[in-house]
């Protein structure tokens, strides 16, 4: 019984995507601007109904010529109340964790929070997602030159900064 509902998913296999990404952007910092470099490596697709995604970001933040390690990752689970392969609204939870360390500092938050979405992944074209989290727009962009390479773009912001991502990912 669990195969034919796990196969009943596959059926409408839409897209997913194993991706990598040059990230660069700036936050603030009790008011100064940070830059920040790194790469990022991740996961996003849609299956049916449900979407998912995760992410893990391995940057340097430089802070008035100091530089600190900062490493985060993201959560997010959704589900549409279309086929995504369509494009659909996705009502989602995710959850973020980020850490920034150097010099003997290690500061780390965490949090779960709502998401709301909007998603296309069929596997044709340009599949997309962009979403609002508590005032963080985020959204990303997969476009496939063959049957699984594919450019990836990547980007979010809010009032405490943005970053954007460029590189390659796998479709399957």
């Amino acid at each position: 019984m669990i195969t034919i509902l796990l196969l009943s998913g596959i059926s409408h296999a839409n897209a997913s995507y194993f991706w990598a990404t040059l990230e660069t952007g700036s936050i603030d910092v009790d008011g100064s601007t940070a830059d920040l470099s790194g790469f990022g490596l991740g996961y996003t697709g849609g299956v049916g109904n449900f979407y998912a995604s995760t992410e893990g970001l391995f940057s340097t933040i430089d802070i008035d010529g100091f530089e600190f390690d900062a490493n985060g990752t993201g959560i997010t689970f959704g589900y549409s109340f279309t086929d995504l392969a369509e494009g659909g609204v996705i009502l989602g939870l995710t959850y973020a964790d980020a850490t920034v360390s150097g010099y003997g500092i290690s500061v780390n938050d965490s949090e779960t929070r709502a998401s709301l979405s909007y998603g296309k992944f069929s596997g044709e074209g340009l599949d997309y997602v962009i979403g609002l989290s508590e005032g963080t727009v985020s959204g990303g962009g997969f476009y496939s030159f063959t049957d699984s390479l594919t450019f990836v773009f990547t980007t979010s912001f809010d009032e405490d900064g943005s970053n954007v991502g460029i590189g390659l990912g796998y479709k399957f």
